[in-house]
């Protein structure tokens, strides 16, 4: 089995993973701008995506049976999300404005990619390592992707979404 440490560390990106993916449901909720919209809805599914692949690695080390190959932790499929966790302050109040949502997000973005790169050089199983890569570079790509939209936000008033010149 691995060491306790490592399975503590895939139990807190699952939950880094749902908080995120929970922050980003009712983001989009809340958001009237349809680029905005459509960004955090997007931002909510690959979330849900990362879950699950934590979470088909986690199953796996608890039963025993090591660290599972990046592609099949990638295809896990049907995996119930983690139960909601009372201690998630992130969320979208009625008075949180759609900047603060941003920098709110950006910040969650930021500390999950900390969190998968000192993982991805703790882990000693290539497709632990492989799975933390990929998603420190998902992430990355999150924080870019709201860091955009912040600053297009702060000096248009209005989202850029993902970078598609009309949204739905």
């Amino acid at each position: 089995m691995e060491d306790k440490t490592l399975l503590e560390a895939l139990k807190l990106a699952a939950h880094k993973e749902q908080d995120a993916h929970e922050f980003y449901v009712k983001s989009a909720k809340r958001v009237e701008d349809a680029c905005g919209r459509e960004m955090f809805v997007s931002l909510a599914d690959e979330e849900l995506n990362h879950l699950k692949m934590v979470q088909r690695q986690y199953e796996s080390l608890v039963g025993g049976n090591g660290w599972v190959e990046f592609a099949e932790a990638a295809a896990a499929a049907n995996l119930k999300p983690l139960k909601g966790r009372k201690s998630l302050k992130k969320l979208v109040a009625a008075g949180t404005t759609e900047a603060d949502a941003l920098l709110l997000a950006i910040q969650m973005e930021n500390d999950s990619f900390d969190l998968y790169t000192e993982q991805a050089k703790r882990v000693k199983s290539e497709a632990g390592k492989q799975m933390y890569r990929y998603l420190a570079h998902a992430e990355r790509r999150h924080f870019d992707i709201l860091m955009l939209n912040y600053e297009h936000l702060t000096t248009t008033g209005g989202f850029l979404g993902l970078g598609k010149r009309e949204c739905k």
